[in-house]
């Protein structure tokens, strides 16, 4: 696997080490299986974006979801600012679909709760992985004004 190099346009993934490598496999009874370089912190990013959905769907339903974003692929980049034939994001796993989900998340509560909701909830499924937040630039101003 030499092929390929780190994204750049983030700089906690341009210092990413591209010889790093690992796979864990957790089980729905709860055994789980690592291999490779699993114990080494990396940067959240996108994957992000399954959990987020999860939330929206756990605490909201899919059906209530569903009608604020889509469920198809989109064939585009990941942050592409397109909406489907609906006028929705295409699905939860591209940035405009993430945020939307985001958004549908106790949306009654204040941002500062929302977040702190969220954080337990990543380390309710990731522990005990060593988890940080990062905030990002410049991307992050494009995916603020996808949430307005």
């Amino acid at each position: 696997m030499d092929a390929g190099k780190v994204a750049t346009y983030i700089p906690q993934l341009a210092r990413t080490n591209p010889d790093y490598f690992g796979i864990s496999i957790c089980t729905v009874d709860g055994q789980r299986f690592d291999i490779g370089d699993t114990k080494i912190p990396f940067s959240a990013q996108s994957t992000s974006k399954p959990m987020t959905y999860a939330i929206a769907c756990e605490h909201r339903g899919e059906e209530l979801v569903h009608k604020h974003v889509g469920r198809e692929p989109s064939g585009r980049n990941f942050n592409e600012l397109v909406l489907n034939s609906d006028g929705l994001p295409h699905n939860p796993l591209i940035n405009s679909g993430a945020i939307m989900c985001a958004s549908l998340i106790k949306p009654e509560n204040t941002m500062a709760e929302v977040w702190g909701f969220f954080v337990e909830f990543i380390f309710f499924l990731w522990r005990p992985i060593f988890f940080f937040f990062c905030f990002r630039s410049p991307p992050l101003p494009k995916n603020l004004i996808l949430a307005v």
